[in-house]
């Protein structure tokens, strides 16, 4: 088994279930008087990255709440460093949130000094019912892919679509990142979900796929083998990066 430690943020505007979300996911639990959060807090948790019951590579996430209040501002970006992924969250029934959503998009990003992968949350979907909805689901998933991600509603309170948001961030910053201190050529391997890629051109192909294939070794050790060979190429010219001509021929 292999573990990834990833650090992620939870940031948007004030009140609008940051907080709820964290224990959600990490406790099961909701209650309705959390108070604000100041400056920031953390919980951590362990997931599988996949849902094979081959591959248990595990990723240690640690989850940054972040305090939303204006007057926190300088406090909170300390904690933004060394973050390899981020939900921003707003409220559905409360549009002004959303507005807000782009400023903590370019903070964010601003003061790590790059770009890292997020995950747009509309939450409290559990109150639109009763008090309207007042954020266009067109004008979030426009929002989410003007920037190469996703937009997921959520609510605290009943769990929906909870661990599905922190289960696919977690998968996203894999692709990105891979692990820390771990061997890569098996990361590539075993954690960027190739897998279940076969699977799905197989199953689109109208052929089942066959067990000894998927959950085998026979696979992991194809793609070690063609990753060891790409990686003696990109050396021999020289290069630090493997490229997909490195693999062409293979």
């Amino acid at each position: 088994m292999i573990i990834y430690k990833y650090k992620v943020l939870i940031v948007g505007s004030p009140a609008v279930g940051k907080t709820s979300l964290l224990h959600r996911f990490v406790s099961e639990e909701f209650k309705v008087d959390y108070r604000a959060t100041i400056g920031a807090k953390f919980l951590t948790k362990e997931i599988k990255i996949s849902h094979s019951k081959v591959d248990d590579n595990t990723a240690q996430l640690s989850l940054w709440d972040v305090g939303g209040q204006p007057k926190f501002i300088d406090l909170r970006t300390t904690f933004y460093r060394g973050s390899n992924g981020a939900l921003i969250v707003f409220d559905l029934i409360r549009e002004d949130t959303f507005n807000e959503v782009a400023e903590w998009h370019s903070e964010m990003n601003e003061t790590l000094n790059k770009d890292i992968p997020f995950i747009l949350i509309g939450n409290k979907s559990d109150l639109i019912k009763t008090e309207g909805r007042k954020v266009n689901i067109i004008d979030a998933k426009k929002f989410a892919k003007d920037r190469n991600s996703i937009y997921i509603e959520t609510s605290a309170k009943t769990g929906m679509n909870v661990e599905k948001s922190f289960r696919e961030l977690t998968r996203i910053i894999a692709e990105k990142e891979g692990g820390e201190d771990v061997n890569l050529k098996k990361a590539k391997a075993e954690t960027f979900f190739i897998k279940s890629k076969v699977r799905d051109y197989l199953k689109s192909e109208g052929y089942q796929t066959s067990s000894d294939l998927i959950d085998g070794n026979v696979l992991n050790e194809i793609i070690i083998e063609i990753l060891d060979k790409s990686i003696t190429i990109a050396k021999a010219d020289g290069r630090k990066t493997v490229q997909p001509k490195d693999i062409q021929n293979f």
